[in-house]
């Protein structure tokens, strides 16, 4: 059976010792490399278990960072992956958070909203730090306004009064802010008002790959500005761990 890599306390000190796969190493880097404007390919490593598909992937990750934003994505069943196989917005919602540092106002706003009408008050992901977190927590302290609010009053001036003074400071100056005070903002807000759960849910891939297109940080001359790492992406399919696995994907 393949070793978790959540068994590993300090996997970043193993993987000084990670030897072999230079075909692998290659391959990815050349996607990396690829010049601006260039389509880029989904790379699959696959072979049976235990070869050390899963460290590949820590490799991988680890290669680029510093260089693009990375987001890893583990759907094995013994590592807690069942969660993501029937629940798209919760998959989307975790490579959000590991792109924390990348506005994504267009995903942010949906997913509170999704959250709040879905009954999503102790979803894990939308509470403490980050920029959803913060878009929920606002959205929910002043949710009783939003239904109240007439579009032709100033949306911002109008939730302001509505939540708490600590909580404002934490949406004053920021994407939030400045999304909810554009007319494009505003009438975004206003459609999901009226939209129900099951119509966010299947908007919330396109909204994220919006904003990763337009926020992701440029790389001179590069078409990859973030990679995606799905582990034992098969388990979607059969529900058990077999002999393809581990795939990488790449974006521009």
């Amino acid at each position: 059976m393949p070793r978790s890599l959540k068994e590993n306390a300090a996997p970043s000190q193993e993987l000084r010792h990670f030897t072999n796969r230079t075909n692998e190493l290659k391959v990815f880097h050349t996607a990396m490399d690829l010049p601006a404007g260039t389509p880029l390919p989904v790379l699959m490593f696959y072979g049976v278990g235990g070869t050390g598909k899963s460290w590949l992937l820590k490799k991988l990750r680890a290669e680029v960072a510093g260089a693009v934003p990375s987001a890893l994505l583990d759907f094995e069943p013994l590592s807690g992956g069942t969660a993501y196989h029937t629940d798209s917005a919760r998959s989307l919602a975790e490579l959000r958070r590991q792109f924390d540092g990348v506005v994504c106002p267009r995903f942010d706003l949906a997913y509170a909203w999704l959250g709040h009408k879905g009954g999503g008050g102790d979803e894990p992901l939308l509470r403490g730090r980050g920029a959803a977190a913060t878009a929920f927590e606002f959205l929910r302290e002043g949710t009783e306004a939003t239904f109240s609010w007439v579009p032709g009053v100033n949306l911002v001036t109008w939730l302001a009064g509505k939540v708490s003074k600590p909580l404002w400071n934490r949406v004053k100056d920021t994407w939030l802010e400045r999304l909810l005070a554009s007319k494009v903002g505003q009438e975004d807000f206003q459609l999901l008002r009226r939209q129900t759960a099951q119509e966010i849910y299947p908007t919330l891939i396109k909204r994220l790959l919006t904003d990763l297109a337009e926020n992701l940080p440029p790389r001179a001359g590069k078409s990859c500005r973030g990679v995606f790492f799905l582990d034992t992406f098969e388990a979607m399919r059969v529900g058990l761990l077999g002999d393809k696995k581990r795939i990488g994907v790449q974006f521009d």
